[in-house]
């Protein structure tokens, strides 16, 4: 993920630096919910990306 405003680069990340990885997140969420192909997780940012 990037974040730039104005044309100019503020902030990057990826979801290696997020507090649980794509797979647990996955995981934890099909015990809950039925996921189909085509589903989006919505996860928020990496850690710093959108704060403030």
């Amino acid at each position: 993920m990037r974040l730039d405003v104005n044309g100019l680069h503020m902030k990057s990340g990826n979801t290696l630096t997020k507090m649980f990885g794509v797979p647990e997140i996955v995981a934890c969420c099909s015990r809950y919910l039925p996921l189909k192909t085509g589903d989006i997780v919505a996860t928020g940012t990496p850690p710093g990306l959108a704060w403030a």
